[in-house]
């Protein structure tokens, strides 16, 4: 793959006797945005973990950039991949600008164009959370907060970017949102790897999407070789209609349930 900079090979992990990640191997290049969508226990989590040099597999590899976690070092490591996890909470009111400031410390020496203060104001404006940058934290929503968090994750400039469900806690308009702030990222050269649970969005903004069953990645394409209705249905043991517009954009559909079958 031309441009990889993320390269996984034969990821095995598990918790107990219960195997999380079973031969895990996936590939992200500059440029892309890659979802990663499966049904609850699939070891998504866990693989974005792995990927993140945050959880050291059983088994396999990952490389950022060509080099291992441990090559590049706890501090070098921040300031190559950032990382935006499910639940992040905060014991003090620092305000969101101080927390995107947290970011910062990631650069390591190396400094972009406008310094610290630039880069905080812009990440905050790109998380549409600008209006609360003198806030305390703790008195924001939870979807405020997760879009304080994607600021943070902005700001370190990582070239690498792995999101674990940025988009749980947000509304309709903020979900797109930050999926077109993750493109937007792509455009620029970086590598996108989202965690995502509505299929639609990924069908929307991923080049490519891995789509995970009991550990294991059991199609990886891009929308159209992935979102299948067979596939999808077997994979979250639910009836889903796939629909394909006349533009190629495709449509996820679950079918309702009513009371009587869930009786």
């Amino acid at each position: 793959m031309t441009g990889t900079m993320l390269h996984a090979t034969g990821l095995t992990h598990g918790f107990g006797h219960r195997t999380v990640l079973d031969d895990v191997t996936l590939d992200g290049a500059a440029g892309e945005v890659v979802a990663i969508i499966g049904p609850n226990g699939a070891g998504k989590s866990t693989l974005l973990a792995a990927l993140a040099g945050d959880l050291r597999p059983a088994a396999g590899e990952v490389r950022l950039l060509g080099r291992t976690a441990g090559e590049w070092g706890a501090r070098r490591l921040a300031g190559i991949r950032a990382v935006l996890t499910q639940q992040w909470s905060v014991e003090f009111p620092f305000t969101a600008r101080q927390i995107v400031e947290m970011g910062c410390t990631a650069w390591s020496g190396r400094r972009p164009a406008g310094g610290v203060g630039e880069a905080v104001a812009a990440a905050l404006a790109a998380a549409d959370v600008a209006h609360l940058a003198d806030a305390p934290v703790t008195a924001m929503s939870v979807g405020e907060r997760a879009r304080v968090g994607l600021a943070r994750v902005l700001a370190q400039d990582a070239r690498i970017l792995l999101l674990d469900e940025p988009t749980a806690a947000l509304d309709i308009r903020h979900q797109h949102h930050v999926l077109a702030v993750a493109r937007a990222q792509a455009a620029t050269g970086r590598l996108v790897v989202v965690v995502l649970h509505d299929l639609n969005l990924a069908a929307a903004y991923a080049d490519r999407i891995a789509l995970m069953v009991a550990g294991r990645i059991e199609a990886l394409g891009d929308p159209h070789r992935v979102l299948t209705a067979d596939g999808l249905e077997a994979a979250f043991r639910h009836p889903i209609a796939v629909a394909h517009s006349a533009t190629g954009v495709v449509t996820v559909n679950p079918a309702a349930r009513s009371a009587a079958a869930v009786a």
